[in-house]
């Protein structure tokens, strides 16, 4: 699970094929392998080899 929890810099999701989607505060959104959190100032996280 990914959850912002009221990041100044705001929490995005990318996935492949999707829009890139900004969460807001609070929100949860379920990982699939490959996706990409983009937490701010450069940097990202990118989740792989979720089952």
């Amino acid at each position: 699970m990914l959850c912002d929890l009221k990041a100044t810099n705001g929490t995005v999701l990318i996935r492949e094929g999707q829009a890139p989607r900004r969460l807001a505060q609070n929100e949860m959104a379920i990982l699939l392998d490959g996706d990409i959190a983009e937490l701010g100032d450069d940097i990202s996280l990118r989740f792989e080899e979720i089952l």
